[in-house]
């Protein structure tokens, strides 16, 4: 194809991380052929007829047969023949859009030498070089380091097997030692190379020990934990981005709210096409299955509750909660049978749907509600088995479930059990049980149990109980679901280590991997107040603090303690002076 459009200064490289939802990939930058892009998932190239490059007039997309897994990194990669495309006869006119097609080919050829120069090896400008120096790498080697020549001019493989440099170093020693020393000095120089092979030994110990330490930090969470208690969720919702329209395909299957704790399952049996005029960029779809029409609704105009908007805008919809049914108002009327959203999409004035941003399958949200679909899957945190490992029970929602609440906290974690829903403004992931507060959630991971409180101050274990991830919410309406959001709940991770500690007579503190922080002393008072101030502050003032007595009459006096900031503790007490006390928490 040609292309006469003006290449402009954009990246010929581009990298995306898949949510597990999204099978569609955009091209931001101009290709000629379909097949000059090449994509990887991950480090795998994959082979052109994996995927499908559709789109025209440089809008192009990347459609994946099946949404690749969450995390994965897709890089799109333009890749094209250096050649000439255009052959100019001598004394022929020359045509402008041919010119500037051949052009336009060139400059694309130098932005992927450009691209991937700046990727490689290469000195930085303000180093002093000699005339002499040279980047060129020698012939590889096995097992050889490449290492700067005696003059720093140029690149050479080492003269030993660096990963064989100790065992040269113990065989070494070895060989000395065995060896008929002649003298004293022999003897020393044999020591001297036994301490230096020790030396080594434990420090590349200790390397391997911190580089294990610092790989298990570093590692995406998502991969020493299984997200967030959902193991599947099913593909109801199909969907196209098609020449920048949205396309639900034949064999959807969509949930209608229809009267009291009923719904009607409808399976479209044609395409049903999905077109937009809006200026936002940010919309809900949703369907009316009976005259297979679809509306597109900006997300602040989205409602849910027992009472309609008042003074709603039109083409508004409202999931009207008392009756179980979803709504559309438009020239002063509402009308009902709507379905549930299938998706939130993107989309760009005067060009249409540039990309599906969420697609509703299993879990979705609209308004001040969030909605369970049949056959998503769970694994349910459920203790330990004997062999240490975690002991969870699968679960399988067979009805859809939703909840609508008007009083979110401010990004609250979202909790799902089979017969309701809870809204909890605490997720903990402690050995040990946070400081108390109302309606709380803390999961342990040591028990691999989790554990609520209501208003009574306790903590209780509580079964049946999921994690869905984290919302955020404008007002009562949602803004935005981390559905996926990572929550530890079925690989407990125990490697947490104690990276800081100190001890000074009574006064102590242990600072964990994780970020967790104890520390305690003893506090001198009798009849007044002393305030303490903490060797380790916290992070906030939800920590947790205790104190005792190691008098044998401690019974007989009293004593409160309290948290007066995250650097400062407060001790009151009334006829003693011996009180020991301990805080807890991040």
């Amino acid at each position: 194809m040609t292309n006469t459009n003006q290449i402009t200064n954009v990246s010929p490289r581009v990298q995306y991380i898949a949510d597990g939802t999204n099978a569609i990939f955009h091209i931001p930058f101009v290709i000629f052929e379909k097949t000059d892009v090449d994509v990887y998932i991950n480090s795998v190239l994959l082979e052109k007829s994996s995927y499908t490059v559709s789109g025209t007039d440089n809008n192009y997309d990347i459609l994946f047969q099946e949404a690749p897994k969450a995390e994965s990194v897709i890089t799109l990669a333009r890749n094209l023949p250096i050649q000439r495309t255009t052959h100019y006869q001598e004394r022929s006119p020359i045509s402008s859009d041919s010119l500037n097609s051949e052009l336009n080919y060139q400059t694309a050829c130098i932005q992927e030498i450009a691209d991937r120069t700046k990727r490689s090896i290469s000195l930085a400008p303000y180093v002093v070089e000699d005339k002499n120096t040279s980047l060129q790498i020698p012939a590889p080697s096995a097992g050889k380091a490449i290492v700067w020549n005696k003059d720093g001019t140029g690149l050479e493989n080492s003269t030993v097997e660096i990963n064989s440099c100790m065992e040269a170093i113990h065989s070494s020693v070895k060989k000395v030692s065995q060896s008929e020393a002649s003298s004293k000095n022999q003897a020393e120089l044999s020591e001297e190379f036994a301490q230096i092979a020790v030396q080594k030994s434990e420090e590349a110990l200790q390397s391997a020990e911190t580089a294990k330490n610092y790989a298990l930090q570093a590692r995406p969470i998502g991969i020493k934990n299984i997200s967030n208690c959902i193991t599947d969720l099913p593909h109801d919702i199909k969907l196209e981005l098609s020449e920048n329209s949205i396309v639900l395909k034949a064999g959807s299957k969509l949930y209608v709210p229809n009267g009291s704790e009923i719904f009607d399952e409808v399976i479209t049996d044609t395409d049903i096409t999905s077109t937009s005029s809006w200026t936002t960029n940010q919309l809900y779809v949703f369907i009316k299955p009976d005259t297979k029409t679809p509306v597109t609704v900006v997300a602040g105009n989205v409602y849910s509750g027992t009472s309609a908007p008042s003074s709603p805008s039109n083409g508004c919809i409202w999931y009207d909660t008392t009756n179980n049914v979803i709504k559309r108002y438009a020239d002063s009327v509402w009308t009902s049978g709507f379905a549930l959203p299938i998706c939130i999409v993107s989309m760009v004035s005067g060009t249409g749907f540039t990309s599906i941003d969420r697609v509703f399958n299993g879990i979705g949200y609209f308004g001040s509600t969030v909605y369970v679909l049949p056959n998503t899957k769970f694994l349910i945190p459920n203790g330990k088995n004997e062999d240490g490992s975690n002991q969870n029970t699968e679960y399988t929602e067979t009805e859809v479930r939703l909840a609508t609440k008007t009083t979110y906290e401010s990004n609250p974690d979202l909790f799902f059990g089979p017969f309701t829903f809870y809204n909890q403004t605490y997720l903990g992931e402690c050995l040990t049980p946070p400081a108390i507060k109302n309606y709380s959630i803390y999961y342990n991971i040591a028990e691999n149990k989790m554990y609520s409180t209501g208003t009574n101050g306790y903590w209780s274990q509580i079964n049946n109980l999921m994690y869905l991830g984290r919302i955020s919410k404008y007002d009562s309406r949602i803004t935005k679901a981390k559905i996926r959001h990572v929550f530890q709940a079925v690989d407990g991770n125990l490697n947490r280590t104690v990276v800081e500690s100190y001890q000074s007579g009574s006064t102590w503190y242990r600072v964990w991997s994780d970020g967790w922080i104890e520390q305690g002393g003893r506090a001198s008072t009798s009849n007044s107040k002393q305030t303490i101030t903490l060797l380790k502050p916290f992070s906030n003032t939800n920590y947790c603090l205790v104190s005792g007595n190691n008098n044998g009459d401690a019974y007989l006096q009293v004593c409160s303690c309290y948290i007066v900031s995250s650097t400062q503790i407060a001790i009151r007490s009334a006829g003693t002076s011996n009180w020991i006390w301990y805080a807890c928490g991040y």
